[in-house]
């Protein structure tokens, strides 16, 4: 609960994987199961924001998933790295989807893919939401640009970050 992830941009010209955050199973048996991302923000790295398979009940509450170079308003991309030049925000293996995931209060800029949904409300997506069980998506076309940065002030606006006053807050609070 209430991470500020930056991304990850691998090297120009490799072909590793680098997602910004992965759960998936190794071997064996099993899945992942209820994973809650809460009041958090997370940046595409070379790869995707969010990737998963063998996932299921996960939960998006008041946060930010930003892929494509939308980022790199607030992360530019340095000389020698790789581009990315996909939107792979929320990304689930099509043969074995994140089940039961549930969206609210959040922002969802860039593709989703192989999410279902059990319930979505008052959730911003870029385009093309999966249809949710329950509720709906809102999808925002200004979002829909996934080759353009956010301007800085759409960060100070939306996504701060998080400095000494407001981590003393979270702090005192625990």
């Amino acid at each position: 609960l209430g991470c500020y992830v930056a991304p990850a941009y691998k090297a120009a010209g490799s072909s590793s994987h680098c997602d910004t955050f992965q759960a998936s199973r190794s071997s064996g048996s099993g899945g992942i199961r209820n994973l809650r991302f809460e009041d958090s923000v997370f940046f595409q790295s070379s790869s995707q924001v969010l990737m998963m398979e063998r996932t299921s009940g996960v939960s998006l509450a008041h946060s930010a998933f930003i892929g494509g170079l939308r980022g790199t308003g607030r992360y530019p991309i340095g000389a020698g790295r790789h581009v990315m030049t996909a939107q792979n925000t929320l990304w689930g293996k099509t043969t074995d989807p994140v089940t039961n995931a549930t969206a609210s209060d959040s922002l969802i800029a860039g593709s989703i893919r192989g999410w279902n949904f059990a319930s979505a409300s008052n959730t911003v997506v870029s385009h093309n939401p999966p249809t949710p069980a329950s509720g709906e998506f809102t999808v925002d076309d200004a979002y829909a640009a996934a080759d353009q940065a956010l301007p800085q002030s759409w960060y100070d606006a939306n996504c701060p970050m998080p400095d000494a006053a407001r981590l003393a807050t979270i702090w005192a609070a625990l």
